[in-house]
């Protein structure tokens, strides 16, 4: 799920293998398109391009934004299971694969520029590294693992910083965005978002069970409304929380 401008969200259907451009004023689907594979993750390049992460066909798929219109880009065919998908800058993606569980960084054409991996990184960082994020000014990339059940920060250069983890508060890490230079996670199995500072690790429930929130899957966050979009497992709606 992607925010994007004019109150329109780019929202992943990975059964149906279809993105939708959704208006969320109306709550209406402007537009949709067909995918060649199951769209797990989706970021915004460009007002007018976003990229698509397609898990299992080992693809990442553009799509172009025009008038309410979503029409099928370039196709880049990588090596690995993809998974979470976050824009670095116009020409530069953040990518995390399953098999073998890594972070790369690639250009707009496939190349890869950076990585990061258990075997570079000396140790085991990565079992299921899902989802990811860049913070606002591109300084740092938070990765969540549903198989360490952790938060990785790395460095813009794919340097290990530290691993956050909070079981008790935040089960199976999921979904992951930028609130500020605070991070906002999914607890899949605790069905809670939660907050974490990365600054001193400390970690706080914005929301919870009680809240709407259970088993939540995927988050966006627009900075300009404050408000906070979340997808649940099984669920054909988006909830929608003003974060203060």
């Amino acid at each position: 799920m992607a925010k994007m401008s004019h109150h329109h969200l780019l929202i992943c259907d990975y059964l149906d293998n279809v993105v939708h451009l959704v208006d969320d004023q109306q709550g209406k689907i402007r537009a949709s398109v067909k995918v060649p594979g199951n769209p797990v993750s989706i970021c915004m390049l460009r007002s007018d391009r976003a990229a698509v992460s397609l898990g299992d066909f080992k693809a990442v798929q553009y799509l172009t934004l025009k008038y309410d219109n979503l029409t099928l880009g370039d196709r880049l065919r990588l090596n690995g299971c993809i998974r979470g998908i976050s824009a670095f800058n116009d020409e530069q993606l953040a990518v995390s694969f399953l098999e073998p569980p890594a972070v790369k960084m690639i250009s707009d054409h496939g190349k890869v520029i950076n990585k990061i991996d258990n075997a570079s990184a000396g140790t085991e960082i990565f079992i299921l590294p899902t989802y990811l994020t860049v913070s606002p000014n591109r300084s740092f990339i938070f990765v969540s693992d549903r198989g360490t059940k952790q938060i990785i920060m790395l460095t813009s250069s794919l340097q290990l910083l530290m691993a956050f983890s909070d079981t008790k508060l935040l089960n199976i890490p999921y979904g992951i965005t930028m609130w500020n230079e605070m991070v906002l996670v999914c607890g899949r199995e605790s069905n809670n978002i939660v907050l974490l500072d990365p600054t001193n690790g400390h970690t706080s429930v914005v929301l919870e069970k009680k809240d709407g929130v259970y088993r939540p899957r995927a988050l966006a966050f627009c900075p300009h409304t404050g408000t906070l979009y979340v997808s649940h497992w099984n669920m054909a709606f988006i909830q929608r929380y003003r974060l203060k």
